[in-house]
């Protein structure tokens, strides 16, 4: 049962399995629905309210494509460094560190806590464990969503430029 509500969209599914059982099997998708809504709200942190799949093309193996359009981003799903990627409209997702490296930032927002969002490093050398390197990559119109952001000082300082003023 577990693995089906993993491969099929968790309570939101059994909600939904209910839902169509309603009008032939009545008890038995009064009882699908009222499983999907308590499972969904006791798991409240593991099952949000909109379901989102890992796309195909951030599967282990597989080349990135050159331009991510309206895309949630976990950057967990991705490999240490990407290089020369545009993300356009996308969510940008951490809560692992990122080096945005010689990036190009516009329009973006940074969702959060921005003051705790950086992590001043001695030298580009000495990453986090588990950073993702951007190195010159385009974010155009995207979120960042429990971003870290990691780099030397003036990094730091030039990446703070450009999202000063909308927290």
């Amino acid at each position: 049962m577990r693995e089906w509500l993993k491969a099929n969209g968790g309570p939101p599914a059994l909600v939904v399995v209910g839902i169509g059982l309603l009008l032939a099997f009545w008890p038995l998708g009064a009882l699908f629905i009222i499983s999907g809504v308590l499972l969904w709200l006791n798991e409240w942190s593991r099952f949000p309210w909109h379901v989102v799949r890992k796309t195909p093309s951030m599967e282990v193996g597989r080349p990135l494509p050159d331009r991510f359009v309206g895309q949630r981003v976990c950057l967990m799903d991705l490999p240490p460094m990407v290089y020369r990627r545009t993300f356009e409209r996308c969510e940008m997702v951490g809560p692992s560190p990122a080096l945005l490296a010689g990036c190009k930032v516009d329009g973006s927002r940074w969702l959060g806590m921005f003051e705790r969002s950086f992590v001043e490093i001695p030298d580009v050398a000495e990453l986090p464990p588990d950073t993702t390197s951007f190195v010159e990559c385009s974010f155009l119109f995207c979120e960042f969503q429990d971003f870290v952001a990691t780099g030397t000082k003036k990094q730091l300082e030039g990446l703070q430029a450009v999202f000063e003023g909308q927290t």
